[in-house]
């Protein structure tokens, strides 16, 4: 639930940018995610392993009595109205990109709605692989599910926030984020078959504490290397598929098959590939190393990951890997990689308790000193997924 303060500074916001009204007012939250291990396998029909973090995004709105949807950020203090039937998507990112989306796909859905005006508010930091952007989503999305009664199920929710991403913003995103923003829970982190969507609640150890490092650098190539990657990875199923039609995705490839087509696809297509079939495994290593505390094997499959989003997906950059290399020379370090869709944002550390601090200090003071950047560090927790209510 949202604690008390949060209400009474949403409500007064809402106010103080739409003016007092009688309507009832509609509340929710979605978390962002840190994902530990598993990156860009979700779109591959992979597995993921991401956290729903203690970082959320809120939204409280009520009907309006007219068509209009109008939408408010708090952080940047900007507002946007549209017509219902207006509602179209914008060809670029914008701020409410990620806000309308949601209620142009549920229209396109053909599901009757009314105007409605909603203030937002976010903690998760924007374009730092924290996935500010589904987080949105998904909070908007309950948010109209409540205020409507619209009764979707949690599952339709996670989609629909994906068609939101795919559909209006543009961009070619899997459906890992807006999953965890819904299905997280507290304490565990969520291992995810992202064919079939069978999601298993791992606890993740308690003398281990999650810290992610902010490189400061934002991923502005993220949308269209997005899809290049997709791209690369398609020549190499198509290859593999002319020789075994039944390969639906990079899930169903085996090593085998990879090394059969290598003299047919460009090299750059053989290293994309390559990675995606090592994370998948590694994945699944990973899941057991978590359960059962194995901080060695945690620290081998961070450190593969990383090495292999640095040279065969070719997503990390200088500063990610700096934050990497700082990381892992400090004491208490479990495992240290970057995590989101890469070309900047953050550093996922697992660090034992006590020493986050320590770490903190180090960290800072070295990744300024080899880059002249500041790093921000956020000490955060496995929280739960999105929820809504009303007034």
């Amino acid at each position: 639930m949202i604690e008390n303060e949060y209400l009474s500074f949403l409500k007064h916001e809402l106010n103080n940018v739409f003016g007092y009204s009688r309507e009832r007012v509609c509340f929710s939250f979605a978390p962002g995610r840190v994902n530990l291990i598993g990156e860009h396998t979700d779109y591959h029909e992979g597995f993921v392993f991401p956290v729903a973090v203690n970082l959320r995004t809120f939204v409280a709105g009520r009907l309006r009595r007219d068509d209009l949807v109008c939408a408010c950020s708090v952080n940047n203090r900007q507002k946007i109205e549209f017509r219902l039937s207006e509602l179209a998507p914008p060809g670029q990112s914008l701020w409410w990109t990620y806000a309308l989306g949601p209620i142009y796909v549920l229209r396109e859905e053909k599901i009757h709605l009314d105007g409605m005006e909603f203030v937002i508010y976010g903690e998760v930091p924007q374009g730092g692989g924290l996935s500010s952007s589904a987080a949105l989503e998904v909070a908007v999305l309950l948010f109209v599910n409540s205020l409507f009664n619209l009764s979707l199920p949690p599952d339709k929710v996670a989609y629909l926030a994906r068609r939101a991403e795919n559909e209006f913003a543009g961009v070619p995103c899997g459906i890992m984020d807006q999953w965890a923003a819904v299905f997280g829970r507290e304490g565990h982190a969520l291992f995810i078959d992202c064919r079939g969507m069978e999601t298993e609640f791992v606890p993740v150890p308690g003398r281990w504490s999650i810290v992610v490092c902010d490189s400061g650098v934002r991923h502005s190539l993220a949308s269209s290397e997005y899809a290049k990657r997709q791209e690369e990875c398609r020549e190499c199923l198509l290859a593999v598929r002319r020789k075994h039609p039944h390969v639906k995705a990079l899930l169903d490839v085996t090593e085998e098959m990879l090394e059969e087509v290598r003299g047919e696809i460009s090299e750059v297509a053989y290293r994309r590939c390559s990675y995606v079939l090592e994370e998948n495994r590694r994945v699944l290593e990973a899941k057991e190393a978590l359960r059962t505390g194995n901080r060695e094997k945690v620290r081998e499959l961070f450190g593969g990951s990383h090495e292999g989003l640095r040279y065969k997906y070719e997503v990390s950059c200088s500063e990610l890997d700096v934050l990497v290399e700082i990381a892992g020379s400090i004491p208490g370090v479990v495992g240290a990689r970057m995590t989101g869709g890469g070309f900047g944002g953050n550093t996922v550390n697992l660090v034992e308790k006590g020493m986050e601090e320590e770490f903190g200090r180090i960290i800072c003071q070295e990744y300024k000193k080899h880059t002249g950047k500041e790093v921000k560090v956020r000490v955060l927790e496995a929280g739960e997924g999105g929820r809504a209510w009303q007034e």
